[in-house]
């Protein structure tokens, strides 16, 4: 395509790919890697996370299928016809890549790589050394990070090349289905997203310190005759059931819990509990897995279960109906209309989004959690649509 063969053209010993996503960073990785391959050379592709990582190797293996002589998919290792081998490497872990010698480095969404200069200058640079290696840093921008840095310091420097390919260069992704893409979204996703625009704030939720400002819950008597409602995330072993409860008049957080690693018997005594402070209250729970059962058992004891945005009790999260759940969140953060707790800022600026050619898939990083957030979104998708009347009690 025009924005690929552009970078294979002007491309330097050092090259920063910004890019939108869907743009075909991976596809265009796989053909720079062409010549040093036909060489016998060895390369290096290094990914911020393992997981990440995976999913590269996995494509690289099939497309390179026919020449591979030796595949080792647990440590990364694969040989090709001619001599050469390519190591993958996760930079979840310090020294990545040390003591290795490559004719050419893929640092894959180097935007979420963890100080990515030091990474780079500390331990990758000295891998191309042997070789006079060349190195690229395809990534859709996250924020004004050492990303942006690294795109700063690539513009005046002999040495460097960069280059700005927003998703609308990719000629396989239609048009109409980009502009479907920026309407669901808030405006800052889609120019950081779609048009490899570097904002002052790259996280995908945004003002989240002017929007947790709670620090303690408040007083049903200050609530009397308002609309009351609560969000409920259900988990039982590694994550925490979290609830949150959230005044539809006052569009602040008024009560919050959170319960981890014991069972649904326990976790309904301690929401029923929480919920009967608060008259009137109408609460939307997860009904994913588990939560089929634990709402028919709320409802027995007396809780007013909404009905979600297929018409049955509480909310079933699939790709397309979480992505509605978390972009009515955000754009009431991006407008400041909602207020919640301080304790949970931190699951907010950690939230991620992958941006797809279908609907994005959202999530915490690995190793964290989400649970404040959806508990938030649900309990923020009942007020912003004003059908917290639709309850038990037909």
């Amino acid at each position: 395509m025009g924005g690929q063969a552009r970078i294979i053209e002007e491309m330097r010993r050092f090259n920063v790919i910004d890019c939108g996503r869907r743009f075909g960073k991976t596809d265009l990785c796989e053909i720079l890697i062409h010549r040093p391959m036909w060489d016998g050379l060895p390369i290096g592709w290094f990914s911020p996370t393992y997981k990440i990582l995976s999913e590269a190797w996995d494509e690289i293996s099939r497309i390179y299928a026919p020449i591979i002589t030796a595949n080792n998919k647990s440590e990364k290792v694969m040989r090709l016809v001619g001599g050469s081998v390519i190591e993958g490497w996760s930079l979840e872990k310090e020294g990545a890549g040390r003591s290795r010698k490559y004719a050419m480095a893929i640092i894959d969404e180097a935007a979420r790589v963890k100080n990515l200069m030091d990474v780079f200058n500390a331990d990758i640079r000295a891998t191309l050394l042997d070789y006079k290696g060349a190195a690229f840093f395809p990534s859709t921008p996250k924020g004004l990070n050492d990303y942006y840095k690294l795109w700063q310091m690539a513009e005046d420097n002999p040495e460097w090349a960069r280059w700005k390919m927003p998703t609308s260069e990719n000629p396989y992704i239609s048009l109409d289905e980009i502009a479907a893409m920026r309407a669901a979204m808030p405006d800052w996703v889609a120019r950081q997203e779609l048009d490899a625009e570097f904002l002052e704030n790259g996280a995908f939720f945004q003002n989240v310190d002017s929007v947790c400002v709670i620090d303690n819950p408040d007083n049903p008597e200050n609530h009397v005759n308002h609309r009351i409602i609560a969000g409920l995330d259900w988990a039982l072993t590694e994550d925490f059931t979290r609830l949150t409860v959230i005044c539809a008049d006052c569009k602040r957080a008024v009560d919050w819990w959170g319960g981890r690693r014991m069972d649904y018997t326990m976790q309904r005594g301690f929401i029923t509990s929480l919920l009967a402070k608060w008259r009137g209250v109408i609460l939307l729970p997860e009904r994913n897995s588990m939560g089929a059962p634990n709402i028919e058992s709320l409802i027995a004891d007396g809780v007013s279960v909404a009905r979600g945005h297929d018409g049955g009790y509480g909310y079933n999260t699939t790709s397309t109906s979480k992505s509605e759940l978390i972009m009515r969140l955000a754009l009431a953060m991006e407008k400041q209309e909602v207020k919640l707790p301080r304790e949970y800022a931190d699951e907010l600026r950690g939230y991620e989004v992958e941006i797809t050619a279908a609907n994005p898939k959202f999530g915490a990083p690995k190793g964290q959690h989400d649970d404040r957030v959806i508990s938030a979104a649900l309990a923020w998708w009942l007020c912003s649509r004003n059908i917290w009347w639709m309850s038990r009690g037909e």
